[in-house]
């Protein structure tokens, strides 16, 4: 697909959210989506290197939360074959003129239209801090695997000091009220997109391991040399589902 119609879809998208095309804010979403090829293979490397994965050729993934497709694409440069879903159905636009490889699908993670068993890799990129049940989420991401297959995510860390979603230090460690109230101010552009901030919930360390206790679960961080693990900026989950935890 060409790279000028995903740039035209993603224009659509961003003033069907009412955001003004002349505006700093639509150029930095503009910037910021469209670098999500990039950000994708990014993603790829790291689990190469933590030694998660090696050849993705003919493996099904599934991609939940995809957004407008990036590492969707980037897994099928490398053989995949893979389904995206998203909630966001402009979204979900914008990534179909990515790539016609990848099948995308419009339907939330705890409640996905597949049959049991049948992925070998699930990818859950900066999703699980979007959802309200998050033990339920990681329960049928497990559910649509293969025995031994590898449930691959990345979330932020609601210790860490700075708050990604909005590049506002501290925000997440505020009272919801005061949270939205600060971000009508600094940045009317998250609650155009996202509503309140209610709807971002940051995990723990802690918090993580209580929702993988079933199966057997690595969670690291890039800088684990610089900083506690507990308070790293990401953490990077490696989850396999086995017999004994099914």
């Amino acid at each position: 697909m060409s790279s000028n119609n995903v740039q035209k879809e993603f224009d659509r998208c961003l003033k069907r959210r009412g955001l003004v095309e002349t505006s700093e804010i639509y150029r930095a979403y503009r910037k910021y989506w469209l670098s999500d090829l990039s950000r994708g293979e990014n993603t790829l490397n790291v689990f190469k290197q933590s030694g998660a994965i090696k050849n993705l050729e003919n493996r099904l993934i599934l991609d939940c939360g995809c957004g407008s497709g990036g590492l969707c694409e980037a897994s099928v440069k490398e053989g995949a074959k893979v389904i995206g879903v998203d909630t966001c159905r402009d979204i979900v636009t914008v990534a179909k003129n990515r790539s016609a490889e990848v099948q995308y699908v419009i339907a939330s993670g705890t409640n996905l239209p597949f049959v049991e068993n049948i992925f070998d890799i699930v990818f859950a990129v900066d999703v699980l801090e979007h959802v309200y049940d998050q033990s339920r989420f990681v329960m049928k991401m497990f559910s649509v695997l293969k025995q031994n297959g590898l449930l691959l995510s990345i979330c932020d860390n609601k210790l860490w000091w700075w708050e990604g979603h909005t590049q506002l230090p501290l925000l997440h460690l505020l009272p919801i009220w005061l949270a939205d109230a600060l971000l009508k101010v600094f940045r009317r552009d998250f609650v155009i997109w996202y509503g309140s901030y209610d709807s971002i919930r940051l995990p723990t360390y802690r918090g993580l391991r209580k929702i993988f206790h079933r199966y057997p679960t690595d969670i690291y961080s890039t800088r684990k040399r610089l900083v506690p693990k507990t308070f790293s900026p990401k953490f990077y989950v490696i989850s396999r589902k086995t017999e004994e935890s099914s």
